[in-house]
């Protein structure tokens, strides 16, 4: 399953401020219970 929104992030790295919004991309691989986050910045 490949899915793409939006989420609100805490901006403790890359250089983001607090309540910026970036766009995500979700991949979720069947043999992990995590969902693996990429930001796209």
């Amino acid at each position: 399953l490949l899915s793409t929104g939006t989420a609100i992030v805490p901006g403790r790295d890359k250089g983001l401020r607090h309540g910026d919004i970036v766009e995500i991309t979700i991949t979720k691989l069947g043999t992990q219970k995590t969902p693996a986050i990429k930001l796209n910045l």
